[in-house]
């Protein structure tokens, strides 16, 4: 096998216009790294990042690894993967001393390219309860240090939540043809009792929430909601102590920030108060909607008591003048809407009286919120028997 794959490797050399079949050539390559795991792989073709000469260097390695790593262990990708980015980044800071600038950015995109393999890995993985522990601690440095890697990192965590989650109800479609038979053969593992182990270990961690909730409040941008959905995810599968604790320290964040904020147009409606040294108002309207949505995406780890608090600091924030302000409130509402069970039931009175009496103050930016909130309502009642309310209502 190892003649084998050195062959296979000296193909890669041929200038690209003799290989008409490289798509063939990386998909041989995928099937063999599939059969025998990205160890074994990289030990019959390595990838050299540590040679002086990056002309050894085999990057082009990285795109099959990425494309077909599958029922992996995370502990090769805390020991192999992740040493050869500490070594990297050793090089990249060092090439940056001696002004090497260029050289070091071109270091800098490698390791980007293999914290890109974090997803692959965390794709079915064998050993997520026994490894999980051990990567967490590297994981929430790196969210905390390098927000460029938020995406990916969020991207493996989201993939490793869900696939469990499905695997625990036992919805897998064990006899689905197209599967290719590495993914097939990795999720045979994934019985209910081993994808809940998985999620126990996962849930255990209540640094992960705590630390993902910081760094959504401290970023500039969530890019594509990825700090969102993880967080929503963590907290389904978490103590509820834990979601509990992080929901109640935000809130009372959220009162700070919004008795500023009303202390601010305060000042503004009065002439005779000096309004200088006062916050900025914009900033201020920002935390208070990061701080409403954090508590949103903890929903899903809330009791009954918890969410009738979110519900009550959301509804004055559904009239307020600020468009981003009612945009975040219909948001919040409707995922409360979706999430808990039984809320509809025991405030139906109340919403429909809200949802009426915001009707005229309804920011244009609001309205697609408004309509998912609206949708949630009419199913309800039309469940219920209760159809003529919202006929007469709206």
């Amino acid at each position: 096998m190892a003649g084998v794959m050195r062959n296979l490797a000296d193909i890669q050399s041929y200038p690209a216009d003799e290989i008409s079949y490289k798509k063939q050539f990386h998909e041989c390559l995928g099937s063999a790294l599939a059969a025998m795991g990205p160890e074994k792989f990289l030990c019959l073709l390595p990838l050299n990042l540590d040679a002086e000469d990056v002309t050894d260097w085999n990057v082009w390695v990285l795109p099959i690894l990425k494309q077909y790593t599958v029922g992996a262990e995370l502990h090769f990708f805390s020991q192999y993967i992740l040493d050869m980015v500490s070594l990297l980044k050793q090089k990249s800071l060092k090439l940056e001393r001696d002004g090497r600038i260029f050289s070091a950015r071109n270091i800098e995109g490698l390791i980007y390219s293999l914290w890109s393999l974090f997803p692959s890995f965390c794709n079915y993985p064998v050993d997520a309860n026994t490894s999980f522990k051990e990567i967490q601690y590297i994981l929430c440095n790196t969210l905390r240090q390098e927000s460029e890697l938020h995406g990916i990192i969020c991207s493996g965590l989201q993939i490793l939540i869900q696939q469990n989650k499905s695997a625990s109800q036992e919805r897998f479609a064990m006899s689905d043809e197209e599967l290719s038979f590495p993914v097939r053969k990795a999720k045979e593992i994934y019985t209910a009792n081993f994808a809940r182990e998985n999620l126990n270990i996962l849930g255990s961690s209540s640094k992960f929430l705590s630390v993902l909730s910081e760094v959504f409040l401290e970023a500039p941008n969530d890019s594509g909601g990825c700090l969102q959905s993880t967080i929503h995810l963590f907290a389904s599968i978490s103590d509820r102590a834990t979601v509990k604790k992080i929901f109640r320290k935000n809130m009372i964040e959220l009162l700070k920030v919004t008795k500023k904020v009303i202390k601010l147009k305060e000042s503004k409606e009065s002439s005779s108060m000096q309004v200088d040294n006062l916050p900025d108002e914009a900033s201020l309207t920002r935390a208070r909607a990061l701080r409403l949505e954090l508590a949103a995406m903890l929903v899903s780890g809330l009791d009954e008591e918890e969410i009738d608090l979110l519900f009550s600091a959301t509804k004055p924030a559904l009239q307020d003048e600020e468009g981003l302000m009612q945009k975040k409130a219909y948001k919040i509402l409707s995922i409360i809407l979706k999430e808990s069970n039984g809320f509809l039931s025991n405030k139906l009175d109340e919403l429909l009286q809200l949802i009426i009496t915001a009707t005229a103050s309804c920011h244009f930016s609001a309205k697609r919120h408004r309509l998912d909130c609206l949708y949630y309502v009419i199913v309800h009642i039309s469940k219920v028997g209760l159809l003529f309310k919202v006929l007469l209502g709206f």
